[in-house]
C-alpha cells in the first residue's frame, strides 16, 4: 500500500472526506485519460439522465490521504531497527556458547582414578 495512487486503479478521491471511489463505466475507463475519472469531472451532470456520473460510481470504505513518500518510508524504520538489533545481539551473544576449557572442548574432563 506504500506506493498506492488511486488514479493508477481507475479510482478518484473525493477532496471533502478523502473517500475512494471506484469507476465502473468500462467505456470511460478504455480510454485512458485519467481527466476523465476524476473527482471535478464526475460530479458533472449526465445530460442523458440529467444525474451526476459519480452516483454510478462504486464507493469504497477507505481514505487516501495522499501522504508523501518519505513520509511512507517511516514504516520501513522499525523493521530496520528489529534486524540491527538482532543481528547485534547475534554477534554479542553468539550462535554458540564461548567453550570453558579448551582441551576439553567444553565437557567435563575424565576423571583418573588414583588406585
Amino acid at each position: 500500500q506504500i506506493i498506492y495512487y488511486p488514479p493508477d486503479y481507475g479510482q478518484y478521491v473525493e477532496p471533502i472526506n478523502q473517500k475512494i471511489y471506484t469507476v465502473v463505466d468500462r467505456s470511460v475507463l478504455d480510454t485512458g485519460n485519467r481527466t476523465a475519472w476524476s473527482y471535478r469531472t464526475r460530479m458533472a451532470i449526465n445530460p442523458e439522465t440529467n444525474m451526476i456520473t459519480k452516483n454510478t460510481d462504486f464507493i469504497i470504505n477507505s481514505r487516501y490521504l495522499g501522504y508523501p513518500a518519505f513520509i511512507k518510508a517511516m514504516a520501513f524504520l522499525p523493521i530496520a531497527a528489529g534486524f540491527i538489533l538482532f543481528f547485534t545481539l547475534i554477534y554479542q551473544y553468539g550462535r554458540f556458547p564461548p567453550k570453558t576449557d579448551v582441551s576439553a572442548g567444553g565437557r567435563l574432563k575424565k576423571r583418573h582414578s588414583s588406585w
